[in-house]
């Protein structure tokens, strides 16, 4: 597994500042952010305009699917196996993720809407926002035909 900035020291505090300006700068219009019962930011929420319209998207930031990569991992160095320094790991790499589709953005391979489809905010279960991405991998097999997805059959 290849695992970006397992070593970083930046604190989450710069990182998050870094990846809110990159949001900014690819047309964020909004910014939210959804504290845990610790006072950490658990989620990260944006909107931008697409087709005039305000969407919503959710920033992939699962600390503890971080977590759980580092742990155990004889490579990541053991003052470094924390769930803070998880933390760090997911907001540095956020940061350098953004900062690398702004560039595909500059240079018209990418449209800020390719790379945050996946993260779009489709629907809402008890507060907790449903993705594309999300709602897309719940479907069940038959949903799929030759690879591509189809309308649902009816009754």
């Amino acid at each position: 597994m290849v695992m970006n900035f397992y070593t970083t020291t930046v604190s989450v505090e710069r990182s998050m500042v870094a990846v809110e300006k990159s949001l900014v700068e690819l047309g964020a219009s909004e910014i939210h952010k959804v504290y845990d019962s610790e006072g950490r930011v658990a989620a990260m929420h944006f909107a931008a305009p697409v087709n005039g319209a305000r969407v919503h998207f959710k920033m992939p930031t699962d600390v503890e699917r971080v977590y759980e990569c580092i742990k155990d991992n004889k490579k990541v160095p053991s003052r470094n196996r924390t769930r803070e320094h998880a933390e760090r790991v997911v907001w540095r790499n956020l940061h350098m993720w953004l900062k690398t589709l702004a560039v595909l953005v500059e240079l018209g391979i990418y449209k800020p809407l390719d790379a945050f489809l996946p993260h779009l905010i489709t629907s809402m279960r008890r507060n907790d926002p449903i993705t594309l991405s999300d709602a897309v991998q719940n479907l069940p097999s038959d949903s799929f035909e030759m690879g591509l997805l189809i309308s649902p059959k009816n009754p």
